[in-house]
């Protein structure tokens, strides 16, 4: 269940500048951050390019990231590592990404899950 005192995660409009018609990787970040937007306070797509895609993401514990997509998968990026042309961990999926960085937005993963299962139980119950 949605809290009404949580702000809303701001979504990047499909015909903003930053929305690639690209499926990857600008296509693929954006729709994963959509995916996962209940486990976030904020999202930006900030760059889109042949070979990656960013974004700024705040996460519910208010810090805010860097998230970069390419072929290779997802992964943090920092100031420090770009200075120190360093990699990041890379990892296949948003969600398992955000799992390692935000012990809320497990927490929220799993309140999400148990709504729907609820939803489905509810339903169960009413056919």
């Amino acid at each position: 269940m949605d809290d009404p005192s949580e702000p809303k995660p701001s979504r990047v409009p499909p015909n903003s500048p930053s929305h690639s018609d690209v499926d990857f990787p600008g296509g693929e970040l954006s729709d994963a951050l959509q995916e996962h937007s209940f486990g976030l306070s904020q999202f930006e797509i900030t760059h889109v390019s042949a070979h990656e895609a960013s974004a700024r993401i705040v996460l519910l514990e208010h810090s805010a990231v860097t998230v970069v997509l390419t072929t290779s998968g997802y992964g943090v990026r920092t100031l420090a590592q770009i200075v120190q042309g360093a990699a990041s961990k890379t990892f296949e999926t948003l969600e398992d990404l955000l799992a390692s960085i935000s012990p809320a937005y497990v927490e929220r993963r799993q309140q999400s899950l148990l709504a729907k299962l609820q939803v489905l139980a509810q339903n169960q119950e009413d056919a």
